[in-house]
């Protein structure tokens, strides 16, 4: 396998140095180099081409060798797609040049009004990884063709296909059209930076919202505490600011959630005086809202600027960014008094939902379908209940119809019965130990004597003081490994759940009426 990896190794390097060649090309580009446009556009598809083979056989490696590559596709993949948009809009520029050329003759003469020149237009459907391409390309070919508004708007609309061709405008004009699709693709999202995440995240429901493509993956994301959590999809989106003047490729991971309301609270700024040149990121960072992505370290380092500042006597900090002003810092005397944690807020979430299904286990979901075994064991209950002089009820065992073929098992009982006659003397007393009153195991209590279970319980005395604390605390001690306690643990049950939908603290007193049920049952416990 490390032989598969060097010469994939150097097939890349092969294929940065054909790229490193291309953006040379592009960078010093001259007039008199349009003889040999064509020629290099379709060197660089065959390149592209040959780049995709190779980039398939680096996906097949395992992820210890894949990290190695990583990066660098990231870097070509952003290479090509700007020297794609840069070749074939000077190979049309010129295209479109050279034929301006040959007609100046004919066009001196008859100047056409109403018929349209043949273009070749790239097109657009809706894909927001395509978009800055097609963007490049159109306005390339359309602004450099001397057409009036309505026949941009002609030119624009036979561009679009898909769930693009659908995009309503508030006017019906080139420049409405050509906004609405420009804001569709740049949806504002609240981000959070993190300079010590390894991956970029946005949140599932966020990538729903955008309609993008996600890509199937795989990887184990762990985080505060150790816990993990499994990725299997991945988009590809563009990060810039509102003026444009920074953009990015970014890989996002997409995750059901990143985090909870950041800030935790809302908080009041209104006595902050903020510096006159100070353009805020986000200027309702004190609101509490949720998160839509998380930016990675990489792209955190990258997008910090020159400009900090401290405010509110240095609980507040300031820092400069390619978006504008980012805040961080202390916002604990603003909240309400108490910390949330993520742990611990999960870990309760999980003790809630414990202790719901700790009654919604009980209860009972209607039978679709009865078999006849069980419409003759309902009968069969119906027939033998009674109830003794103990007060115990019993039953009769249930036994099918048909005769029960033993064969010749009486000689091997009888055999084995002698057998028993045979057993040392000394181990006799531990298979005839009738003396023995009682057997305890699994906290149960059993009498062979009698073959009756009992259960002990070391109850200890009600506090003054009842809540929902003190009411579980109790219960959990009511220990029911076979379920044959289940008429009198239903009703705890029961008890758990009227005071759950209560919704009260957990020490704070239950209303009066709680608290002599809970009593009334302790007594009949004892």
């Amino acid at each position: 396998m490390a032989k598969g990896v060097k010469i994939l190794e150097r097939k890349f390097s092969d294929i940065e140095k054909q790229l490193s060649g291309f953006i040379a090309f592009v960078d010093t580009f001259v007039e008199d180099d349009k003889e040999v446009l064509s020629f290099k556009l379709s060197q660089f598809d065959r390149l592209n081409a040959k780049y995709e083979s190779v980039k398939e056989e680096i996906f097949t490696l395992s992820d210890l060798e894949f990290k190695n590559f990583d990066g660098k596709i990231t870097t070509c993949n952003e290479h090509i797609e700007k020297l794609e948009v840069r070749l074939k809009s000077l190979n049309l520029k010129y295209s479109k040049n050279n034929n301006e050329t040959g007609s100046n003759a004919v066009s001196n003469v008859i100047r056409p009004c109403f018929r349209l020149p043949e273009l070749s237009l790239p097109q657009f459907n809706g894909d927001i990884e395509t978009w800055f391409i097609f963007k490049e390309q159109f306005k390339e070919i359309i602004e450099n063709c001397g057409l009036n508004d309505k026949q941009k708007l002609q030119y624009l609309q036979s561009c679009l296909i898909g769930i693009a061709k659908h995009v309503q405008t508030v006017d019906d004009t080139y420049d409405s059209l050509f906004l609405a699709l420009e804001q569709r693709e740049k949806v504002p999202l609240r981000i959070l930076a993190d300079s010590g995440s390894q991956v970029s995240l946005l949140r599932s429901s966020t990538a729903d919202f955008l309609n993008l493509r996600k890509l199937k993956t795989h990887m184990s994301v762990s985080g505060l505490g150790g816990s993990n959590v499994n990725i299997k999809s991945k988009i590809k989106g563009v990060i810039s600011n509102g003026s444009g003047s920074y953009k990015r490729v970014v890989d996002f991971h997409v995750v059901p959630k990143i985090t909870n309301m950041i800030p935790v609270n809302s908080f009041d700024i209104s006595h902050i005086v903020f510096p006159s040149n100070v353009h805020l990121a986000d200027p309702t960072f004190n609101t509490s809202n949720s998160i839509d992505a998380l930016l990675s370290a990489d792209i955190f380092f990258d997008i910090l600027k020159d400009g900090k500042y401290k405010l509110d006597n240095g609980n507040l900090i300031l820092q400069n960014t390619e978006f504008g002003y980012i805040i961080s810092g202390n916002t604990s005397r603003f909240s309400s008094g108490s910390l949330h944690c993520g742990l611990i807020t999960k870990d309760f979430e999980t003790l809630n939902d414990t202790l719901k299904s700790f009654w919604e286990i009980e209860e009972i979901v209607p039978t679709k379908f009865v078999s006849d075994e069980l419409k003759k064991c309902d009968e069969h209950f119906l027939k033998t209940m009674a109830r003794d002089t103990n007060g115990r009820f019993c039953v009769e065992m249930p036994m099918k119809d048909n005769d029960i073929e033993l064969g010749q098992s009486m000689s091997t009982a009888i055999r084995r019965l002698e057998l028993l006659k045979d057993v040392p003397t000394e181990n006799k007393e531990f298979l005839f130990n009738e003396n023995d009153e009682l057997v305890k195991t699994l906290g149960l209590s059993w009498r062979p004597r009698e073959d009756t279970f009992m259960y002990q319980m070391n109850l200890q005395e009600v506090p003054v003081t009842i809540s929902k604390r003190t009411v579980l605390s109790f219960i959990s001690k009511l220990y029911d490994p076979l379920g044959l306690l289940q008429p009198i643990i239903i009703k705890a049950k029961m008890m758990i759940q009227k005071i759950w939908q209560l919704k009260i603290d957990w020490d704070q007193n239950l209303p009066r009426q709680e608290i002599e049920n809970f009593q009334r049952y302790v007594a009949e416990l004892h």
